[in-house]
């Protein structure tokens, strides 16, 4: 198998797993509601065997509760962490604030790595 169809697999693996992953109050997977902003696979070592993968979590309004927000991304990276040739899961979580619309002056996103707070909206 080359390396491009291995990643490619090993992508649409990552997002199956993410779909086991729910919204806590909609009780809706969250690729089915589109939080998956993008997922990227990227091999880390040169045969390929394990990866690391990125995922972009986007939800769709800054009410989404601290802590359901936390727990997607908690789910998320659990999910992926336990496909076994991960060697690294990042998780992004991006919440758009509803004081501004994309292309105005004030527009702002709330970014965060699990865990660690990146550049809050003010």
């Amino acid at each position: 198998m080359s390396l491009l169809t291995q990643e490619s697999t090993r992508a649409a693996e990552a997002y199956a797993a993410l779909h086991a992953v729910v919204d806590p109050e909609l009780d809706e997977p969250i690729t089915d509601l589109g939080f998956v902003r993008s997922l990227t696979v990227s091999p880390t070592a040169p045969d390929g065997e394990t990866v690391s993968v990125e995922v972009h979590l986007r939800l769709p309004t800054s009410f989404c509760s601290p802590n359901f927000a936390y727990l997607m991304a908690s789910d998320a990276k659990d999910a992926l962490t336990a496909l076994p040739w991960t060697d690294q899961v990042v998780v992004e979580l991006d919440i758009r604030s509803p004081r501004s619309s994309p292309g105005s002056a004030n527009y702002c996103w709330c970014d965060s790595r699990l865990g660690r707070s990146r550049s809050p909206c003010r």
